[in-house]
């Protein structure tokens, strides 16, 4: 047993190494192997078989395995499937006989009439291959072999016809060829081995045919000396079997869904058929995570299978797929593994300015859907550094990410990403911004645009003057100015004008200006100090002024308080009209002993304006003849936004106690008569915290209601109410009902009284009419009060009134039964007679406090 299986293992190692590099992908083959019979097999499709006509088949041993013998008489019909003008004939041929008349081998065409048309014909003609292309109208060309046919031998003739002509090969070795592409489309005719197509039996081919292959293609050189393999013959292979899976999609794919369709296409050779496939998913560690078995036919078959529900991560994922014939089985994967990212979220449309400046303020705003959760934990990362992000709901599952920001000061490309929560932090695609530099400066040879020119003149006279500039500071900036750079500059040289530039020149650009000048001890130093301004490239031309010694004073300004202290820090502007223009003449600000100090022309008059955060704005216009002022600031009045104006609001029920196992309605109302409300509603809950539901409406008030609430057996129900104003919440502390129980309640004192103000207001009070109940009612109140001051010894006048208030309250607005005083046609107000009471109380009161 043993030696058998080394030597079938010995034949397998021979029979791999001689396999075939030569593509099997015929169209045909006809092995001729059959031993009896009329039935040719056709291996390839394995259903375009031949049949022997004329005779019942005679087999006999071939050049590889049988061969069928043909008598002369009979001959072989392979059908109509094998034309085209790119194809190669292969066969193998044992004559008999070598006539000097022609004998068919191989012949295919069609026939109107007497003509033919695209035939192509391969004979033996006087011991030589022959090969006739009839084109139609008898336009024939024909070439054949320099090599003869030689009787009861082995011969491969082989015929390819491609884009250069037709050409004939002998044995595997080229011999002849023709520029004329026997092209064989056009007509509908079989394809006929050992005659011709028109049946002509004297022609017929006498010997063995073997292996006849046929192609769609032209075989090379090298691929016709291997079929020849010196003279052996090559078998065709068909256990080698082939199989392609192409993976079609997801491939590198981000997707939201945790079940997805995974695509791909198997293809496999004829006369195999696929069987199965397995679809194997892994996680980013190479774990399995999942597998599905599909059994599939056929010879091409395009799989399309839902991944499980697969939770976020990335995965990759192949099919390995099987095929047979019956020889052969083979299982491959697809050469490459594709990929799937589950994502919690995905990235929509990005809104951003590719390129910015130094300190300007960028939006950026990324749109991403989720996979229905809520994003938390939002932060915008510019350049490595966390910024506050705003989170907007646009619609169902899809968000904004925004941040407004100022760009740092580095002319580089800085990179950006949001990070947020979706169950971890996840993080979008980071993009880039490129930052120009920001620079502004006296124009030169790289500052070219100039944005503002300084240039001076004398305050008196008009004329244009230099002058210098000890010391100045620019800040300036694109966006909110939370982010700037700054200037310094100094030129103790006179000049007639200051031109600065700044860049990029189409940007508008904020500056906060300090600047000294001066024109050496001529004109004394005065200080431009102007609140922050804007400029662009179409130049600002600023003039400012200069007072000679001879023409002003140095006025000093004492800034106090109503408690008269200094205040430090107030922005001091004076200003005066020349040529009709109202020009600055100084800037500046309070020092700690809340002084500033200007140079000023004693002759016109001036406005001063005096500001500071807390206190009045406060102005004056003064002509400056002497060197010092005194000026008074009053404290501002801080304004304080009161929400709860013109807001009133009612609930019920109106009870402040509820009965256990009752069924209320429970209703808040809002109106508003100053604010415009946005949104409001209330919060309803047992006394355990249980929420029991709540209202909201986004109108400018209105009544919310939950209906049948039970009260249980539960100890209290309290409401909490909201709403909003300006996008401001306004909250109160809850409304608390109490529920108590109904047990026991009939024999109560509130039972008593209960029922005897029903009884007195029922009409039927004792049988008295409303004199009789203000007699018994006098009767009470005589013998209440006499009783108590005669046993208690009470002697105040004070203390006897407030015990005949007491009683007249009871009686009359308690139990109702001091009925209302009328007077002819006029009526008093209700319980006119407790009011009275209480008057004369509180006269008394009075009276004996001033003794």
């Amino acid at each position: 047993m043993k030696k058998l299986l080394l030597i079938t293992l010995f034949c397998m190692i021979l029979l791999v190494g001689s396999v075939s590099a030569i593509t099997w992908d015929n169209t045909g083959y006809f092995k001729l192997d059959e031993t009896s019979g009329t039935d040719v097999a056709e291996s390839v499709s394995g259903i375009n078989n031949g049949v022997v006509e004329n005779s019942s088949g005679i087999w006999k041993s071939g050049i590889i395995n049988n061969a069928i013998n043909l008598s002369g008489n009979d001959d072989i019909v392979l059908g109509d499937h094998y034309k085209g003008s790119s194809y190669t004939w292969n066969l193998w041929v044992n004559a008999s006989t070598v006539s000097v008349d022609y004998m068919s081998i191989m012949d295919y065409g069609g026939r109107t009439g007497g003509d033919y048309l695209n035939e192509t014909h391969i004979r033996i003609l006087g011991s030589k291959i022959t090969v006739l292309y009839d084109k139609g109208n008898h336009i024939q060309t024909s070439f054949g072999s320099s090599s003869s046919i030689i009787a009861n031998t082995w011969t491969m003739i082989t015929l390819v016809v491609n884009s250069s002509g037709s050409h004939i090969y002998f044995n595997g070795t080229y011999e002849n060829s023709t520029n004329v592409i026997f092209d064989t489309n056009g007509f509908t005719k079989s394809l006929y081995l050992g005659n011709a197509t028109d049946g002509a039996g004297d022609r017929n081919f006498k010997g063995r045919l073997d292996e006849v292959s046929l192609w769609d293609r032209s075989l090379s050189s090298s691929e016709i000396t291997e079929l020849y393999n010196e003279g052996a013959g090559l078998a065709y292979v068909i256990g080698v079997l082939t199989l392609t899976i192409n993976l079609t999609t997801p491939n590198n794919t981000q997707t939201l869904d945790s079940y997805y369709i995974l695509n791909a296409t198997h293809t496999t050779t004829i006369p195999a058929n696929l069987t199965n496939t397995t679809l194997t998913v892994w996680n980013n560690n190479g774990q399995q995570i999942w597998s599905n078995f599909t059994i599939i036919t056929g010879v091409t078959n395009t799989t399309s299978l839902t991944s499980s529900n697969l939770s976020t991560g990335i995965y990759l994922w192949n099919y390995n797929t099987c095929t047979e014939n019956a020889t052969a089985y083979l299982c491959t994967w697809a050469p490459t593994n594709y990929s799937l990212n589950i994502s919690a979220f995905s990235e929509d449309a990005i809104t951003y300015n590719s390129t910015s400046v130094e300190t300007a303020s960028e939006t950026f705003i990324q749109q991403i859907t989720t996979n229905g959760s809520i994003p938390t934990d939002q932060k915008f990362i510019y350049n490595n550094t966390v910024y506050t992000a705003t989170l907007t709901s646009i619609a169902g599952n899809i968000y904004n990410l925004s941040s407004t920001i100022n760009i740092p000061i580095n002319n580089v490309t800085n990179n950006f990403w949001f990070n947020f929560t979706l169950g971890s932090e996840l993080s979008t695609t980071s993009n880039s911004q490129d930052v120009s530099l920001l620079s502004f400066g006296i124009c030169n040879a790289t500052l070219t645009i100039p944005y503002i020119n300084f240039t001076f003149k004398d305050e008196a006279d008009l004329n244009t003057i230099n002058a210098s500039i000890p010391t100045s500071t620019f800040v300036y900036w694109i966006g909110t100015g939370a982010l700037n750079k700054s200037l310094t500059y100094i030129n103790s040289t006179s000049n007639q004008q200051y031109k600065f530039c700044a860049s990029p020149p189409d940007k508008t650009l904020n500056v906060d200006i300090y600047m000294q000048y001066k024109n050496g001890t001529t004109y004394p130093q005065r200080t431009y100090d102007p609140t922050p301004l804007s400029f662009t490239n179409s130049t600002t031309e600023k003039v400012l002024y200069l007072l000679s010694t001879a023409d002003g004073l140095y006025v000093t300004f004492q800034v106090i308080d109503s408690a008269q202290q200094a205040i430090s820090g107030v922005s001091v502007n004076a200003t005066r009209t020349i040529s009709g223009s109202t020009v600055v003449i100084g800037d500046g600000t309070t020092d700690a002993a809340g002084a500033v100090t200007f140079w000023m022309n004693p002759d016109f008059t001036h406005l001063l304006s005096f500001v500071k955060s807390g206190y009045d704005f406060y102005s004056i216009s003064l002509t400056p003849t002497q060197s010092s002022y005194t000026i008074t600031l009053g404290s501002a009045i801080t304004t304080i936004t009161d929400y709860l104006q013109g807001v009133s609001f009612i609930m019920s029920p109106s009870a402040n106690f509820l009965d256990n196992n009752t069924l209320y309605n429970f209703s808040y109302g809002l109106t508003s008569s100053y604010w415009s409300v946005q949104k409001f509603g209330f919060y309803l809950y047992y006394s355990n915290g249980s929420l029991i539901g709540s209202q909201h409406a986004s109108t400018n008030g209105g009544t919310l209601s939950i209906l049948n609430v039970n009260t249980f057996n539960e100890s209290s129900i309290y409401l909490t109410h909201y709403y909003t104003v300006n996008s401001t919440n306004t909250t109160y502390n809850p409304v608390v009902w109490i529920i108590q129980s109904t047990e026991g309640r009939q024999f109560s004192i509130w039972h008593f009284f209960t029922d005897l103000t029903l009884y007195t207001n029922s009409g039927d009070f004792f049988g008295l009419d409303d004199f009789g109940r203000t007699l018994l009612s006098f009767v009470i109140i005589v013998m209440v009060v006499g009783g108590l001051s005669s046993r208690y010894g009470i002697r105040s006048e004070a203390a006897i009134m407030g015990i005949l208030f007491g009683l007249v309250f009871l009686l009359d607005v308690q139990l109702g039964m001091i009925p209302q005083i009328s007077v002819g046609n006029l009526t008093a107000i209700p319980n006119f007679v407790t009011y009275l009471t209480f008057i004369i109380l509180v006269a008394i009161i009075i009276r004996e406090e001033k003794r």
